[in-house]
């Protein structure tokens, strides 16, 4: 699951970087109307008089290459919305898994670790796109597993460690 959202904020951030600029899109769509007198069938490129290169599918109409444009533009502008709240999303979810994991690499007892099994159970069910647990059922753990450790110091102050997530 960790390295799947790692890869999901990888994908989300290039997807950010390629839609960093979908007002181009609609230029280019508006473009080739503007110049559809100089498109011949079978063109791949248009060249504009102002020297500005917009490429065409040579086996669509000049009108489906602008529309093409044009829905790529709109594609962009809502994946430029969507693609910031996805990409936060994603990133509270990897704090969450590498709490877990850190949780599960300091568990000192069977309890410890199930409590541990148990909140990565309900996480994956409340969760989409996440891998499941090992192994489905189990025993509770013990309630004293599911206390925070304390730990009182020589000063008199008191640190309370918690052992799950919530």
């Amino acid at each position: 699951a960790h390295e799947r959202l790692q890869r999901r904020i990888a994908n989300l951030e290039r997807q950010a970087r390629e839609t960093a600029s979908p007002e181009e899109l609609r230029q280019k769509g508006e473009l080739i109307y503007a110049y559809l007198w100089m498109i011949e069938p079978g063109m791949d490129e248009l060249v504009t008089p102002d020297g500005l290169r917009i490429e065409l599918d040579p086996d669509l109409s000049a009108n489906d290459n602008a529309q093409a444009y044009f829905e790529r533009y709109r594609k962009a502008q809502s994946a430029a919305e969507e693609i910031p709240r996805r990409l936060e999303d994603t990133r509270r979810l990897l704090g969450y898994i590498e709490q877990l994991r850190l949780s599960a690499e300091q568990a000192e007892s069977y309890d410890e670790i199930e409590t541990v099994r148990m909140e990565w159970q309900e996480f994956t069910a409340s969760t989409q796109g996440v891998g499941t647990a090992s192994r489905p059922g189990g025993s509770r753990p013990a309630q004293a597993a599911r206390r925070p450790r304390r730990i009182d110091l020589d000063s008199g102050a008191t640190i309370w460690i918690g052992r799950t997530g919530k």
